[in-house]
């Protein structure tokens, strides 16, 4: 049995996990990173760590308007950080969209689920799914990852 809570509102444990010395943390280099969720809590909370970690972070709400922003834009975002499971068009569809956009997309996923036998196999091509909730610390290493491969 597992036991989920919202992340705190309070940014000094992130900040002190930022900027501490002891902590391998994975910064950014000021690239530009859409993060899509269709939970506001979930986008506040990652953008103030993402801005944090040196992220600029237009935000989208569903993959239709995430399709929508990276068309918009495809040379001016650098990852796309996206949630599998959204209402109109999830994160798995919308990347089906983008490459054809820009085929060096990079895209990381989330989900709130586990995803098991039944993975999409786009997944499987893309490899890096976050499991809500994740560590900043996860975070930034997967974002490195993705960015520098």
């Amino acid at each position: 049995m597992s036991i989920y809570l919202p992340l705190s509102q309070d940014h000094t444990s992130i900040k002190s996990q930022v900027f501490s010395d002891t902590v391998d943390i994975k910064r950014g280099k000021g690239e530009t990173l859409l993060l899509v969720d269709d939970e506001p809590g979930f986008v506040d909370a990652h953008c103030q760590a993402l801005k944090l970690l040196v992220y600029l972070t237009p935000t989208a709400s569903t993959g239709l308007e995430d399709v929508r922003i990276f068309a918009e834009n495809p040379t001016g975002i650098d990852v796309v950080l996206t949630d599998v499971v959204m209402q109109e068009m999830g994160g798995v569809e919308a990347a089906e969209h983008m490459p054809r956009i820009r085929p060096d997309v990079h895209i990381l996923f989330t989900s709130g689920y586990e995803l098991g036998r039944d993975r999409n196999p786009l997944l499987d091509r893309r490899e890096i799914v976050l499991t809500k909730p994740f560590s900043i610390i996860e975070l930034s290493h997967a974002l490195r990852q993705r960015l520098d491969s």
